[in-house]
């Protein structure tokens, strides 16, 4: 079964299990900068540009659409464990 994706930018496709993972890193770094939060994201989802370095930007746009109406989550509360 494919995973459900709630999430799409710039390529990357966020499904639930990695909505999840954010949002505890989210939790787990809190005290820290969403600049440091995206850079831990980006690394444990071997998020890149084509040079090397991570899609800071754009997870940063995540972290913000997440912060601003909980993007993805009803799409992964609909699709409870199959």
């Amino acid at each position: 079964m494919e995973p459900i994706v709630p999430i799409q930018i710039r390529g990357k496709k966020i499904d639930c299990d990695e909505l999840r993972w954010i949002r505890q890193s989210i939790q787990q770094y809190f005290e820290t900068s969403r600049t440091q939060i995206s850079r831990v994201i980006c690394e444990r989802l071997g998020w890149a540009q084509p040079n090397g370095k991570p899609q800071d930007v754009a997870c940063r746009e995540i972290l913000r659409r997440l912060e601003g109406d909980g993007a993805g989550a009803a799409a992964c509360a609909s699709a409870r464990w199959e």
